[in-house]
Parts: structure tokens; C-alpha cells; sequence
């Protein structure tokens, strides 16, 4: 993992991403801990509401934390290579929609998950899986908008566009059947 993340309190990352002297993208560090405060409150959820034959949900939870981790390195090296050669490389140019794209799938995921249980969680932390859905729907119309805004990129013909473009409005309709059915 990078050490921007590592060796940094909460308050130091925060004020990284606010730093106009450190080369640091703002939104996909962002978007990706903020699905990760999620995984680790729906494992909280599901360790105090007890819930039976968990180990399925864990270890995805943790595979989904990984892929979390693994994503914030992923876009700060992206944002940097990028801005080295100047957004100018459209192979290049793609991992900063690819990135924010796994996050937002990534969530999705996460999302599926937390539903399954949403019958069985604890009232003493409702208030923290609620948390946790939020965080997650955040994530994806944060994750969302990154890519769209990365769209001018790319020349208007590009088959990787419009294979971006095709996800993104899987990605919104899946969200939009999590936030008409959540909590």
C-alpha cells in the first residue's frame, strides 16, 4: 500500500487531498475509503446481530476490503502517471476510469451483500448498517460522476467509451434498485 495512506492519521490524508502542493487525486482515494468504512461497518452489523453461516459474507468482505485497498493505490498511480505525461496516453487515460469503475462495481457488490441481511441485523446497530448503506450509495454516485467527468478523455468514436458508457448505465440502474428497496 502506498505510505500516503499508511503513514498518514486521518486528519493528514484529509488534508492531503485538500493540498493543491502534493499530487494526489481527490475523488477515487475518497469514494474508495468511504466503501471501505462501509465493509467495516456491515462486519460489525453482522458480528453483534449474530448472524448464522457468516463465513461466506466475511470472507467476501474481506476480499471486497482488499480490493479497496488495493484501488486507492491503484488511482493515485494512475492520477500521477497520467499528469507525468500530461492526460495525453489513451491507454493510459483509461485506468482513471477503469479504477473508478472496479470501486463503483466493488460497492455494488457490497451493496448485495448488506441486503441479504437487512432483516436479521441487531437494533443496536441499525443506525451503523444504515451508515454503512449510505457510505456505499455515495460511493457509487461519487464513483459515477468521476468517470463521467473523465468522458472528455476520450474522443467521442472510442469503443472503450462506449463500453465505459454501457457499464455506467448498468452501474445506475443497479443503484437505483438499491436506493428504491434499502432501509
Amino acid at each position: 500500500m502506498i505510505q500516503i495512506i499508511t503513514d498518514k492519521s486521518i486528519k493528514e490524508f484529509a488534508e492531503l487531498i485538500g493540498s493543491t502542493k502534493e499530487t494526489m487525486p481527490g475523488g477515487g482515494p475518497t469514494i474508495a475509503i468511504t466503501a471501505l468504512l462501509a465493509v467495516q461497518l456491515l462486519k460489525l452489523t453482522y458480528n453483534i446481530s449474530n448472524i448464522k453461516d457468516y463465513q461466506e459474507q466475511k470472507l467476501a468482505l474481506e476480499q471486497l476490503e482488499d480490493k479497496l485497498l488495493e484501488a486507492i493505490d491503484d488511482d493515485i498511480n494512475a492520477f500521477v502517471e497520467n499528469t507525468e505525461n500530461h492526460f495525453t496516453d489513451q491507454e493510459q487515460l483509461q485506468e482513471i476510469i477503469n479504477v473508478p469503475l472496479s470501486i463503483v462495481h466493488n460497492a455494488l457488490i457490497t451493496l448485495k451483500i448488506a441486503e441479504e441481511i437487512k432483516y436479521e441485523i441487531n437494533s443496536t446497530v441499525k443506525a451503523d448498517y444504515k451508515v454503512a448503506i449510505f457510505n456505499l450509495i455515495a460511493t457509487c454516485k461519487g464513483g459515477i460522476s468521476i468517470i463521467e467527468s473523465n468522458y472528455s478523455f476520450f474522443p467521442a468514436e472510442s469503443e472503450y467509451l462506449a463500453q465505459a458508457k454501457e457499464k455506467v448505465a448498468d452501474f445506475k440502474e443497479q443503484l437505483n434498485n438499491y436506493e428504491n428497496n434499502c432501509c
